[in-house]
């Protein structure tokens, strides 16, 4: 897609996954049907299992955890682990919190204890803890598809354009009527008529003609 906008490629490396059709086809169908026909909670919870999908096959492969351990604790977790985040709660009991992830960091234990004890540690780790389902390659193709399918807009109405996210266009002329509607792949009008203030990504504040407003951001009290 971007040799067809006059732009040049050079890939320097790629990794080629098999490709598979309707993987997700009963699950779409499913909660869209859902949400197209049922109203308050069930049909906030089909939308949710719907917008959530490509989340969920991206999340990160290893979970962390916080717990409450001694300093000595902390420190051999330190050695062996990699910590996000830690904190002394009591410093006369010698008590800590941290934040660490489940699964051995290689770097740290194979240059403290050598490499059998990195895969001791690995095997003894409880794998039902440590690795999400997720699958990456499904969530790159999912995200690379919505752009390929956004793109053609940012072009052909890039001086129109005020806001956008993954699957969204805020803008100030209407998109052909052909491509608005309700149905799966179309654009839903969610609102119209209306002055907008988009400071940053995910972060906007649009005041709409009845003097109500839309706010989006990681803190509403920031508005």
């Amino acid at each position: 897609m971007a040799v067809k906008y006059g732009y040049t490629v050079k890939v320097l490396k790629a990794i080629v996954f098999d490709k598979q059709e309707g993987l997700f086809d009963e699950y779409v169908n499913k909660y869209y049907e859902i949400k197209s026909h049922a109203t308050g909670p069930q049909r906030a919870i089909a939308k949710l299992m719907l917008n959530s999908l490509y989340g969920r096959m991206g999340l990160r492969p290893t979970f962390e955890v916080t717990k409450l351990v001694t300093t000595a604790e902390a420190e051999t977790i330190m050695v062996n682990y990699d910590v996000t985040d830690s904190y002394i709660l009591n410093e006369e009991k010698k008590l800590e919190i941290i934040r660490y992830s489940t699964i051995p960091s290689m770097n740290k234990s194979v240059r403290q204890h050598g490499n059998d004890n990195f895969i001791e540690m690995s095997v003894k780790a409880d794998n039902s803890a440590r690795i999400a389902e997720q699958s990456v390659p499904v969530a790159i193709a999912i995200t690379a598809y919505a752009r390929m399918l956004m793109n053609p807009y940012f072009i052909k109405y890039a001086d129109s354009i005020y806001y956008t996210d993954t699957d969204s266009i805020t803008m100030s002329e209407p998109l052909p009527e052909e491509v608005v509607g309700n149905a799966i792949g179309q654009f839903k009008l969610e609102h119209s008529n209306f002055e907008g203030y988009f400071p940053g990504c995910k972060v906007y504040a649009l005041l709409h003609a009845d003097g109500k407003t839309t706010l989006k951001g990681p803190n509403k009290n920031c508005w």
